[in-house]
């Protein structure tokens, strides 16, 4: 059956509401390992963060069509193959470091321009909104 997802949160829907939650524009995913070294956890933190009472049917979109079986087979990821870092040699771990470096550098110039559009575009807003409010005096 299909959820309504504009009742808001629960437990059953909590990870996913925040995944798709309209607002949140940036998310970062790490690994958190238990005291005792016996667990490890993926954790996610979104900004800003989702999930909030009364808000969900504006920031959780309803399916755009109907998911049947064979358009969730076309969403399976690509497999991804990988190497523990441990096996990899200290050349290609600063290999990977320095990429990853430029990746974040990217990621954070990105970031800081759409912020920068962001704050034009509501200026632009606002300064329509304020001849609209001078003409409807008039």
């Amino acid at each position: 059956s299909m959820h309504d997802f504009g009742e808001g949160f629960t437990y059953e829907t909590s990870y996913f509401s925040q995944l798709v939650w309209k607002d949140s524009k940036l998310v970062g995913f790490g690994r958190a390992t238990s005291s005792d070294g016996t667990a490890s956890y993926i954790v996610a933190h979104y900004s800003p963060k989702g999930n909030i009472r009364d808000r969900f049917h504006e920031n959780v979109s309803y399916a755009s069509r109907p998911l049947t079986h064979s358009s969730l087979q076309e969403l399976r990821p690509p497999e991804i193959t990988s190497r523990p870092l441990s096996t990899l040699s200290s050349k290609e771990l600063k290999e990977r470091e320095k990429q990853e470096k430029k990746l974040r550098e990217r990621q954070e110039k990105e970031r800081k321009e759409m912020e920068k559009r962001m704050k034009k575009d509501l200026k632009q807003r606002e300064k329509l909104e304020k001849k609209e409010r001078r003409k409807s005096k008039a």
